[in-house]
């Protein structure tokens, strides 16, 4: 590999002048990595989502949208736009299921009253 990467590049170099950039670049990569996993508890903490259920019953996301908290004005905006996006123009045959989350049942039950 290193002799056909010499021949690509026309570079007459070491293993070692070739190894040191990309292991500087894993570790930046390592870095960054690092903190986003730091965040995640931040992340779970303030996600919105809608979970849809295929024919085959697969789970898939709908939507999802971070917010800084969940309230039931962040519901009913993400709910808001939801039902323009999916076209739900009434509130039949739509089967909501929750974990009882802060302002979620009051807004479904004012914007979907049939569901």
């Amino acid at each position: 590999m290193l002799a056909q990467l010499r021949i690509d590049t026309n570079i007459d170099a070491s293993k070692w002048q070739f190894y040191r950039p990309k292991n500087v670049a894993i570790e930046m990569i390592d870095v960054v990595m690092n903190e986003q996993y730091s965040k995640l508890r931040e992340y779970a903490a303030e996600l919105l989502t809608a979970i849809g259920v295929d024919l085959d019953n697969q789970m898939y996301p709908v939507a999802y949208v971070l917010v800084e908290a969940e309230t039931k004005d962040t519901w009913g905006w993400f709910l808001e736009l939801l039902a323009v996006d999916l076209e739900l123009n009434n509130s039949f045959g739509i089967v909501w299921i929750s974990d009882k989350q802060k302002g979620l049942i009051d807004v479904i039950v004012e914007r979907f009253p049939h569901s």
